[in-house]
């Protein structure tokens, strides 16, 4: 504070000196404007005198007053014969006038004299309107150098209030970021003061420190949150991170938001871990998810997630019930593909169902696990979009049964079964010879039902 006020004192010097200094310069300009303008009165009244006989003085003085800014004016013969006169009523001086009068100048009549034609002019100007001029900019000559020289002094203060506000702010960013396990800003480092050198560094090592704590901490969460929301078989996002994607979107801002979800069931997987093994089951279930992959890569925003072992969920953002079906004819075209190339009766039913905004999970999905039914009734691998989800909240599960009832009884009723019989031969002579019976089911519309799923649907409906 010391060193503030002695730049404070030396500043106000400084402007001082330096008013002084322009005040002399300026009075010094204003008399030689003021000289220069009495020179060029004399020189134009002079040649009005020389270019025309004067008969009336009435009639050069109202020239003169046209021409010149007068305070007073006698236009008189040489032997003393007043031909006019006027004078102005006197004014105060002003600052100017009396600084230039205190620096030498003196305001006068002047007099010009033509002998030819025997007239004497004389005439003071009225430099009020100069002078008011010359005022206006000694304002600006004292006042500015005065700004001038505080301004710094002002801005060093500042300057000097901001350093150590900003020393105070990077330490007690640091701290909070200690405790809060956060990354503290290098830069506020970098701007503390010279004299803060060593606790700069010594914060700065303490940073790194905490940093990498932080950073080790939030590594080891992240991978335990990967594994909590990733399925292994797949290494799909699992049923958790499908609950908070869905919630995620139910909080958003946006209240116009809408899709399409969709729900493929894989309906051979149980089979085929009985059958084939479990190894076999999985890779089942990974080409399935691959298939999905490449129909929903071509769509944005897409989201695929593995429900359940049999489930696979789909969020189709911002899709409509066309482009919905678009979808799904895709899919099981490649599924059809796959069930030849696997030789499986079906590889997996789609069921899709839009959604909006608001929309509760738990409709949302059983809405979808009811359009999967439906499809289940149609040929392999077929879908079903459920494009009407009014009145479904209750009835949306009696809805599929009763569907499956409807087509179980119609193959009983109309005997739409055929039994095959395939022999099978032992691969050695100790092992008996036997025949497997297997069963297809038809809807009317002579396609062939997945038999586990009519099986199953069957024994759930007590048939």
């Amino acid at each position: 504070m010391k060193n503030f006020r002695t730049l404070l004192i030396a500043q106000l010097v400084a402007a001082l000196l330096l008013v002084v200094i322009l005040l002399l310069a300026f009075l010094q300009f204003g008399k030689q404007q003021l000289q220069q303008q009495e020179t060029q009165a004399q020189i134009m009244v002079e040649q009005m005198l020389s270019g025309q006989i004067i008969s009336d003085g009435k009639a050069l003085s109202r020239q003169l007053e046209r021409s010149l800014a007068l305070k007073s004016l006698q236009i008189s013969k040489l032997d003393g014969t007043i031909l006019y006169e006027q004078n102005s009523a006197p004014s105060q001086p002003n600052l100017m006038q009396r600084l230039l009068t205190i620096s030498g100048k003196v305001f006068q009549a002047q007099t010009v004299l033509d002998e030819q034609q025997e007239i004497r002019v004389r005439f003071e100007l009225n430099p009020q309107q100069q002078l008011q001029a010359l005022q206006n900019h000694l304002w600006l000559i004292v006042f500015m150098p005065l700004l001038l020289g505080w301004l710094p002094v002002f801005f060093v203060k500042s300057s000097m209030e901001r350093k150590y506000r900003r020393a105070a702010e990077a330490v007690n960013h640091a701290i909070e970021g200690f405790l809060n396990q956060q990354k503290p800003d290098n830069q506020a480092f970098q701007k503390l003061p010279t004299e803060f050198n060593d606790l700069a560094q010594a914060l700065q090592r303490l940073a790194a420190h905490t940093r990498q704590q932080y950073e080790k901490m939030t590594s080891d969460a992240q991978q335990i949150a990967e594994a909590a929301y990733k399925d292994q078989v797949t290494g799909l996002p699992n049923r958790n991170r499908f609950v908070q994607t869905y919630e995620e979107f139910n909080k958003g801002e946006s209240q116009n938001e809408f899709g399409i979800f969709a729900i493929t069931r894989c309906t051979e997987l149980q089979t085929l871990n009985q059958t084939r093994g479990f190894q076999e089951g999985d890779n089942y279930v990974s080409q399935v998810a691959d298939i999905i992959k490449k129909v929903t890569a071509t769509y944005k925003n897409a989201a695929l997630f593995r429900l359940n072992s049999s489930d696979f969920g789909i969020l189709l953002p911002r899709v409509t019930a066309k482009e919905a079906e678009n979808f799904a004819l895709q899919l099981q075209s490649r599924f059809n593909e796959y069930q030849k190339l696997a030789e499986l009766d079906s590889v997996a039913y789609t069921g899709l169902v839009s959604y909006e905004t608001g929309k509760a999970l738990g409709e949302l999905l059983a809405t979808a696990d009811t359009s999967i039914s439906l499809a289940q009734t149609k040929q392999p691998n077929a879908w079903h979009l459920q494009k009407e989800s009014s009145g479904l909240e209750n009835a949306s599960n009696s809805y599929g049964n009763q569907n499956w009832r409807n087509v179980i009884e119609d193959v009983l009723t109309n005997n739409r079964l055929t039994l095959l019989l395939q022999s099978i031969q032992p691969s050695s002579r100790a092992a008996k010879a036997y025949s497997e019976i297997l069963v297809r089911f038809k809807t009317h519309e002579d396609q062939i039902l997945p038999t586990a799923s009519f099986l199953a649907m069957a024994e759930k409906l007590d048939k």
